[in-house]
């Protein structure tokens, strides 16, 4: 990222803290004017835009979004991550002024012994790889359009790009950038020479494509992550345990597939099987064959980046863009000569706004100064987000399948992953049906992707940005999890959150600022997260209904001919009288639970109510069979007579009763009524008598 006036990035946080003193320079925080703070969206470290002219892309930017809303919230955010600074300064200076040595003291007590235990939990071999095809969508395009290649081109339009090429990534244009901005850039760097092309988007062939690239990338590993249509997280240990187990004449493609689906778990490692160079050798060969692969049968190129962690391999990814590939070792030698020169950016999972207050505050810049400065690092920042930079200052990672924006995910998405999101961005609008008609759209949509995944979210959240670029926000927690059950009513519950989150943020907007007009959407967004694994059950009728027979039985009487029918008068326990004014005496204490055969307690059958329960189903019996008319459940809003039992049957009745299509029918109809008797002509005095 780069500033977006006068002061360039090599500026910011180079001498905010003096080594030589052991302190920071709060003047300098104050030297920081809002303009320079202020960052436009040029992406220096974007893969091909090495060798554009920065600072004549930065004037640019600076010069065609001036006076935008867009950069007044960039300004006023700014003036935040000032005092945010000012206060991060001041936290570090009074630590100074309370000990002088506290920075050693607590390296060798909490963090250096906890950097080792990382060290010693890092993988023996690399041999995870990021696959990032180049330039997707417009290479998508030029496949069967060659002549795109020829000229600066995009996908997207002159409000938003999605992807550019290489051509056009030389003079700035980039995704994420407003189109008519590229089309500035183009023009003015080549000299009126070139013109940026803009070409429409087409997902059903961006997701045909993707799916050609998959099914030839899970030959070599079967499971596979596609983290997006145009990257996979791929682990080839599997493929190399086979292909080093197999004699050298027949280590063909079709031989090594056959013996990985033939796994042997009694294998030996495969750092045992071969030597650390041999792996490396064959890991490079086998990626070539890859990407060659990839691009013979798809017309697509690829880059890879190969690493004992998806963190490294991810940025490995990127270093040899377009059509290339970099293999990282797994000693530690090799990780800290690959890391320690790169810029914090480069890592996943640090953004503009943590890079500049890493710079700001400790004047880091590299990995190599992060891990210099992680005592303050560990002192400043949140430990969640000190906790990741520490691991990124030593290259490791605790992924399983992928690690991204500072958080791990592992093999089980249900369990790794943290949300799942829709948005959509649009004419700013204040209308309330266009708002609802876009809302419930995106809502349906993430629905979708949520059931296929079979996620079942308990928190729904809510993003509104308004034409100023405020952004707004407000979540949902359901004690229940949506999406139990397919055709459960959870999407129009869904959309009947999100709508009412909406109502929400309208009305607080509206209180705070008194001026309805104010409130112009550009941008909706539903988010769904905070997922449960397993299935939870919500109480049904039929527990309320067993709840009842408990409180039916209790009223029984000893000798009840319902109690000498299903014989339970044997095994019904009379309670001797207790005198209320007197502590009862002590009995010993029974466990409130059983120990299963696998040792783990159940707490769902308690050992003193097995007899209860026992009497409870026989009564529940008998009340079947002696009135079935007893079991139909009506349903409060149509008095539609159900049966009881079929709880599922009962939700989906509710469910369709409760739709927003029924409510509104009955609104209108009620308004309908109340118009006629408003319109109804009185009568007079002598119409009455006659």
């Amino acid at each position: 990222m780069m500033l977006a006036n006068d002061q360039d990035e090599e500026g910011l946080g180079s001498t905010a803290y003096n080594a030589e003193a052991g302190r920071v320079d709060v003047r300098f925080a104050d030297s920081i004017s809002l303009k320079t703070t202020a960052l436009v969206i040029a992406a220096s470290d974007k893969a091909g835009m090495k060798g554009a002219p920065r600072d004549r892309i930065n004037e640019i930017i600076a010069r065609e979004s001036k006076g935008s809303l867009f950069m007044q919230r960039a300004h006023h955010l700014a003036e935040k991550d000032g005092e945010k600074i000012q206060s991060l300064l001041q936290r570090l200076n009074e630590k100074d002024d309370q000990s002088d040595n506290w920075r050693v003291s607590m390296c060798e007590d909490t963090i250096d012994p906890q950097l080792e235990r990382y060290r010693s939990q890092r993988k023996k071999v690399s041999t995870r790889v990021v696959v990032d095809l180049d330039s997707f969508f417009i290479s998508c395009h030029i496949l069967d359009n060659p002549e795109l290649d020829e000229s600066p081109c995009c996908v997207g339009g002159p409000k938003m790009i999605s992807t550019s090429n290489y051509k056009a990534r030389r003079y700035g244009v980039r995704a994420a950038m407003p189109g008519f901005i590229g089309q500035v850039l183009v023009k003015e760097l080549s000299g009126g020479s070139e013109c940026l092309t803009f070409v429409k988007s087409d997902f059903k062939l961006y997701h045909s494509k993707s799916a050609e690239v998959k099914a030839i990338l899970q030959e070599y590993d079967k499971t596979l992550k596609m983290c997006s249509l145009d990257e996979a997280y791929m682990d080839i240990e599997s493929y190399l345990d086979a292909y080093f187990s197999i004699t050298e004449g027949d280590r063909d493609h079709a031989a090594i597939t056959k013996r990985m689906s033939n796994s042997d778990d009694d294998r030996p490692p495969l750092q045992e099987m071969a030597s650390i160079l041999e792996i490396k050798e064959v890991t490079k060969n086998l990626l070539h064959s890859i990407r060659k692969r990839v691009h013979r049968e798809t017309g697509l190129t690829c880059s890879a980046g190969t690493a004992s962690n998806f963190m490294i391999a991810k940025i490995a990814s990127d270093m040899n863009k377009p059509n290339g590939q970099v293999f990282v070792g797994p000693s530690e030698e090799e990780i800290r000569t690959f890391l320690s020169p790169l810029s914090v950016r480069k890592v996943c999972g640090v953004g503009r706004i943590l890079e500049k207050f890493l710079r700001a505050t400790l004047g880091v810049v590299t990995v190599a100064d992060l891990y210099a400065k992680r005592a303050e690092v560990n002192f400043l920042f949140k430990p969640a987000t000190a906790q990741f930079l520490l691991r990124v200052s030593i290259g490791y990672s605790e992924d399983s399948r992928r690690e991204s924006e500072g958080g791990e995910r592992g093999d089980d998405e249900s369990a790794q992953r943290k949300g799942m999101s829709g948005e959509r961005t649009f004419q700013p609008t204040d209308t309330w049906s266009d708002l609802c008609v876009k809302l419930e759209s995106i809502a349906t949509r993430l629905a979708k992707d949520i059931q296929s995944k079979g996620l079942k979210p308990r928190t729904i959240g809510l993003k509104v940005k308004l034409a100023n670029f405020n952004l707004l926000t407000r979540t949902n927690t359901r004690q229940v999890a949506l999406f139990q059950q397919a055709g459960d009513g959870s999407t129009q519950t869904l959309v009947d959150i999100a709508v009412k989150l909406l109502r929400d943020v309208k009305r607080a907007f509206v209180e705070e600022h008194k001026d309805k007009a104010g409130f112009m959407v550009r941008l909706l967004g539903v988010r769904c997260s905070n997922f449960r694994l397993e299935r939870e059950t919500q109480p049904s009728i039929l527990q309320f209904q067993k709840n009842a027979c408990d409180v039916q039985l209790d009223q029984l009487e000893p000798g009840h001919p319902l109690e000498t029918s299903a014989g339970l008068s044997s095994t019904r326990q009379r309670s001797p009288t207790v005198n209320p004014y007197r502590d009862s005496p002590k009995r010993p204490r029974q466990p409130s639970y059983q120990v299963s055969s696998c040792g783990v307690s159940d707490h769902t059958t308690k050992v003193h109510d097995a007899p209860k329960i026992a009497r409870r189903d026989q009564l529940a019996s008998l009340l079947e069979i002696a009135s079935p008319q007893q079991h139909m459940w009506a349903c409060p809003i149509c008095q539609r007579q159900l049966p009881l039992y079929q709880n599922d049957r009962i939700n989906s009745h509710v469910d369709a009763c409760l739709s927003a299509s029924k409510v509104k029918e009955v609104a209108r109809q009620e308004t309908v009524l109340a118009d006629r008797k408003a319109n109804r002509r009185k009568r007079g005095l002598d119409q009455f008598f006659n």
